[in-house]
């Protein structure tokens, strides 16, 4: 079983289950789930469902009688202005809400509030999503032998479609924003981000490539294929295709050689976090459980290749700006004059020339170190 189902139907104000519906509203809360499935689109969810919860709304997690007929009276009016309804269920494996703690299979109590909450920050996505400027919903929970779910109803007061359909990526984010909101997961996912950022990302700050003679021989090929223009120097920009490859390469030898630990940790968590979005969402959704590590992975490959180019801009700038660098065998002094000279002889952009100029110097550290 997946732990959370999300599916959405919708009819015509002609409809009698609209009508249906609106009669729900008004019902006691002792009558209420008489011939449910008069009303709803889902009899898939029906199975006499021995209990139902009280009618909430967007700021209300209880209608007094008073609110429930001026509830009554806006679907009413949506009705006569040939608003379209659309139902939507959020359906649980109890099995899975006991497991993440919302549900008492022996007392049978279920942490509503925390579902609730959920259900309002979901339709608050769908609002933000679709565009809707006075989508007027009410929702109800429901029990039963085999999973709880939730019963959502929304109209508009004032219709602004025709049709009922929604984006496929509305219903992601929908989705995404329920489960995100029933179960905190800030905790695994700060743990795996601090692991990209802070212990592989921000310590390559400290390491400079000049340390490793293999990495300066990568670094040789990197500034080989660079353009010209330094404002290109970003990992994801088009210009750097042939670039990105050995960005890459520069970025596992430094990770296998001195960071192998972190990483072995970060898959670790990245495997545990797949499972558990494959537990939360199923097999079929694959844009939220398979791709979910390599994206994460790739996210590393990108914010490294970004520090190491930095940190090849700021080598490019400091050698060739600054009046006196050194080699291990020799020194070589460069005056303004000689640098304007430079600029002169070759017919071509300065820039090209003072990383021609980085990479003939770290030529010769490498050719020194042998």
């Amino acid at each position: 079983m997946v732990g959370i189902v999300h599916k959405v139907r919708w009819i015509q104000s002609n409809s009698k289950k609209f009508s249906k519906y609106i009669d729900y509203i008004d019902r006691e809360e002792a009558v209420r789930n008489y011939k449910f499935e008069d009303f709803s689109l889902y009899n898939d969810y029906m199975d006499n469902p021995s209990k139902s919860g009280n009618l909430f709304t967007a700021d209300k997690d209880f209608l007094n009688e008073y609110e429930r007929k001026a509830l009554k009276n806006y679907f009413s009016i949506a009705q006569e202005n040939e608003s379209l309804m659309w139902q939507d269920v959020f359906s649980f494996d109890n099995e899975w809400l006991e497991k993440e703690g919302l549900y008492d299979k022996k007392t049978g109590v279920l942490n509503e509030k925390k579902i609730i909450e959920a259900v309002r920050s979901s339709m608050n996505e769908l609002i933000k999503k679709e565009g809707f400027d006075n989508l007027l919903w009410s929702g109800s929970l429901h029990y039963n032998t085999d999973n709880i779910h939730v019963h959502v109803a929304s109209v508009e007061v004032n219709p602004s479609r025709e049709r009922g359909k929604r984006k496929p990526k509305t219903l992601i984010n929908m989705k995404s924003k329920f489960a995100n909101n029933l179960i905190d997961r800030s905790r695994e996912q700060k743990e795996i981000n601090d692991i990209i950022r802070k212990n592989i990302i921000d310590s390559k700050k400290d390491f400079s490539f000049h340390k490793d003679m293999e990495m300066k021989r990568m670094v040789l090929e990197i500034i080989k294929k660079l353009p010209e223009d330094k404002r290109q120097w970003h990992y994801n920009y088009n210009s750097l295709s042939e670039v990105r490859p050995l960005l890459d390469e520069l970025t596992k030898y430094y990770v296998d050689n001195y960071k192998k630990e972190e990483f072995k940790k970060l898959e670790d968590l990245l495997d545990k976090e797949t499972e558990y979005l494959k537990e939360l969402y199923g097999e079929g959704e694959t844009f939220r459980y398979k791709d979910y590590k390599k994206n994460k992975i790739d996210e590393l490959y990108t914010r490294m290749g970004n520090t190491l180019l930095k940190e090849i801009k700021e080598v490019v700038k400091n050698n060739n700006e600054s009046l006196l660098y050194s080699y291990k065998s020799k020194t070589v002094i460069l005056t303004k004059r000689d640098i304007n000279k430079l600029k002169k002889v070759f017919d071509k952009d300065f820039e090209q020339v003072k990383n021609q100029m980085a990479y003939e110097r770290l030529e010769r550290e490498i050719e020194n170190e042998r």
